[in-house]
């Protein structure tokens, strides 16, 4: 990268950082991680390889490790570098899906994208709101057909995504924050989750919830934050596109 490249990631990860201290105010077992919003815009704005990319979510990992209330923050050691891998690895699909002239946005694209954003929305408010009676939606009152309704949600939402080709590139910043956000959320739990449940004295703590409550309880957190990000990213794209000519 060159040196105003380094300029520009360091400024954004230095805003991310402090965002995400003033997060912190929020419950629960994960953070709400707003940097990844910050650096999913440097790796949009920036000519990254693949490997700058990692450089750059491993930073991302430290500042969220250290700034967390997380049960397990080193989780972001692992889930951050993921997280701007599949940012960098995003970019360069849209690219080259936005590049094939032949295809062009479908309705269904756009019709699967907006109900995979709801089901997104309901998976949230459900979980978060409304876990036991589940608004009377009595096939989401099970911990597993929760989790499946959230994984049809995001898949719904990704197949959309891939038959808008030019709504892709329009949105580039927020597609790219949506799947990182999702990328290294997941991989937050997963990672935390098999530390709290195969190794619990790692933690030095006997106040370890069940395994289908933390996920269920990170989940919301996650679809929730990565729907933030989506909006973040988008609204600061354009005015630091500006900025950087």
């Amino acid at each position: 990268m060159k040196s105003k490249d380094i300029v520009i990631v360091g400024i954004l990860l230095g805003i991310g950082a402090i965002v995400r201290y003033f997060s912190l105010i929020a419950p629960g077992p994960i953070t709400s991680n707003l940097v990844i919003a910050f650096y999913s815009l440097a790796i949009v704005l920036v000519s990254v390889t693949i490997m700058e990319a990692v450089g750059i979510g491993i930073v991302a990992g430290i500042i969220c490790a250290l700034i967390s209330h997380s049960l397990f923050p080193p989780a972001n050691l692992i889930s951050e570098p993921i997280g701007a891998l599949v940012a960098v690895l995003t970019v360069l699909g849209i690219t080259k899906i936005a590049g094939q002239k032949e295809r062009k946005d479908s309705t269904v694209g756009m019709v699967l994208t907006g109900l995979g954003l709801i089901l997104m929305l309901v998976f949230a408010a459900v979980v978060s709101l409304d876990p036991t009676n589940a608004f009377g939606l009595t096939f989401l009152t099970t911990s597993i057909n929760k989790i499946i309704f959230g994984a049809v949600s995001v898949l719904v939402t990704l197949a959309g995504l891939y038959l808008i080709p030019k709504k892709l590139q329009e949105y580039k910043a927020a597609i790219t924050a949506l799947t990182a956000t999702l990328a290294s959320g997941l991989s937050f739990i997963i990672v935390a989750a098999i530390v709290i449940f195969q190794m619990p004295g790692f933690l030095y703590t006997t106040k370890v919830p069940p395994l289908d409550v933390f996920v269920l309880s990170a989940l919301p957190i996650v679809i929730g934050c990565a729907i933030i990000n989506m909006i973040l990213a988008h609204i600061l794209y354009i005015p630091a596109k500006k900025a950087m000519r």
